[in-house]
């Protein structure tokens, strides 16, 4: 059964078990079609993630060591949109994936926010400059009326 959590953004990961059996290099020759094999240490997997790039599928922790290789064809990304195959067993990784994808979401927000509020403290920064030159123009203005009002005081005297 596909379990859609029917989030805004379509950032979702398939879960399924990995298994610890070892599994050969020749996927074609398995028995089982069907299966999900890692495609970084070969093993089958019930729980993974798939690259947004290559569509292979990976352990969560064999995708960021086959990204980090220094011969990777691929540097392999997390899929965002997949979906989650519902049995008895993970019932919990259900649960952690939906706090991983809501504390993504709100990383984004986060994100988004703080680069609005860098944009706002540049424009006032920028606002508050402006207001200091007249200020100043302002100032030396004044300083020159007064000059010449006393230039003007004392012909009169």
């Amino acid at each position: 059964m596909v379990c859609n959590w029917g989030l805004s953004m379509d950032i979702m990961m398939l879960y399924m078990l990995a298994g610890d059996e070892d599994v050969s290099e020749d996927r074609s020759s398995n028995s089982n079609k069907d299966e999900k094999l890692c495609n970084h240490c070969n093993k089958k997997v019930l729980e993974y993630v798939v690259c947004i790039k290559c569509g292979e599928n990976f352990h969560f922790s064999c995708m960021n060591q086959a990204a980090k290789r220094r011969n990777a064809i691929c540097v392999h990304q997390m899929t965002q949109v997949s979906n989650v195959e519902e049995d008895n067993e993970s019932g919990s990784c259900h649960a952690q994936a939906f706090q991983f994808m809501e504390i993504n979401l709100k990383l984004e927000k986060v994100s988004a926010e703080n680069i609005l509020l860098k944009e706002l403290l540049r424009e006032v920064q920028e606002k508050n400059k402006i207001l200091t030159e007249n200020n100043n123009l302002l100032v030396q203005r004044l300083c020159d009326i007064d000059k010449k009002n006393a230039i003007a005081i004392a012909k009169k005297s």
